[in-house]
């Protein structure tokens, strides 16, 4: 492989595939996960098979009404509210110090224990709290991952 293919799969995380299956997720119980990695055209050399769960409380508040009473008359005017507030963060490490093949794929196995006091999702007029998990190879240059992908946590 040439020196440009090198430099472009380094910048954009293109040296393998990521893919990441699950279940349904429990609160006060493991989340089995699935992470599956299709290698391309090169071997690469990966020093962390990780999977990240975040839990965020997120509320959008379109056309707010807010007043004004500093020079004695009332100003109205109307604001777009958005606030995130991450509840939870946990990287868990499925196999360290990898090397894999050229056009080779593997899957790796594990869980993240989701804690029984977060809330679970929901999805309301103005709040919602979002589960998403992200699966990546730590590598040299850009790290390959599934992208996030929101989830299912009762």
């Amino acid at each position: 492989m040439g020196f440009l293919s090198n430099l472009k799969n380094s910048l954009t995380g293109g040296w393998a595939d990521v893919v990441i299956d699950h279940g349904e997720g429990r609160r006060g119980e493991p989340l089995e996960l699935t992470v599956h990695v299709a290698v391309r055209s090169s071997a690469i050399e990966v020093s962390d098979v990780y999977v990240q769960l975040e839990c965020h409380e997120i509320v959008e508040i379109d056309n707010h009404r807010v007043s004004d009473h500093d020079d004695g008359e009332l100003d109205v005017d109307h604001v777009d509210i958005r606030k995130q507030e991450r509840l939870f963060d946990r990287r868990v490490s499925l196999a360290r110090s990898v090397s894999l093949d050229a056009d080779s794929q593997q899957a790796y196995e594990g869980q993240v224990d989701l804690p029984a006091h977060l809330p679970p999702s929901y999805s309301g007029r103005h709040a919602k709290i979002r589960w998403r998990v992200l699966a990546a190879l730590d590598m040299k240059g850009n790290d390959p991952d599934s992208g996030w992908r929101e989830i299912r946590v009762s």
